[in-house]
């Protein structure tokens, strides 16, 4: 009689492999949309783009009533005049559907139906989210060469200073 026993801990490596396959796939490829996807980590800083006062004036009131929110990767350094950028930080890890240039975008239907937070463009800065409940803000009027801390950052900072002070 052939009995074998498999560690409740690792599993049969057999039956491991088939999940992790699975997991990777999903991760890797959206069969729905026929599109990859990427991931943007938590607290990722994005940046919105305000050409005028009336659209910064709704970013900073609401910024569900500019969704799908058209965003960039990087502060768009230099801007031109009457332009306003707000830099905002994804609150959770994104998954977004990987597009191409040659590619149409797919709609904010299809990408929450298919479970993704937006698009991004594999040939630029420019991300796309269906969602402003990915977002908080983080500095409502960013300028070049200042920063907006935060209070955790200063208390944190305060912190490792007084301790290296005592050492």
């Amino acid at each position: 009689m052939d009995v074998s026993f498999d560690s409740p801990v690792t599993g049969s490596p057999s039956a491991a492999r088939p999940d992790s396959h699975k997991r990777r796939e999903r991760d890797d490829d959206t069969p729905a949309l026929g599109v990859g996807t990427t991931k943007v980590p938590s607290r990722t800083m994005l940046y919105l783009e305000c050409a005028d006062a009336r659209q910064w004036e709704h970013a900073m009131a609401d910024l569900g009533a500019l969704v799908p929110l058209a965003l960039l990767t990087r502060a768009p350094w230099p801007l031109n005049d009457g332009v306003r950028v707000v830099e905002l930080s994804l609150v959770r890890t994104a998954t977004l559907a990987l597009v191409d240039g040659a590619t149409e975008p797919p709609s904010s239907e299809a990408l929450e139906a298919a479970g993704l937070d937006g698009w991004r463009a594999s040939d630029s800065d420019r991300v796309v989210l269906v969602s402003a409940r990915l977002l908080r803000v983080i500095d409502g009027d960013k300028r070049p060469g200042l920063s907006q801390v935060l209070i955790t950052d200063m208390l944190t900072t305060m912190s490792l200073g007084a301790h290296g002070a005592n050492a």
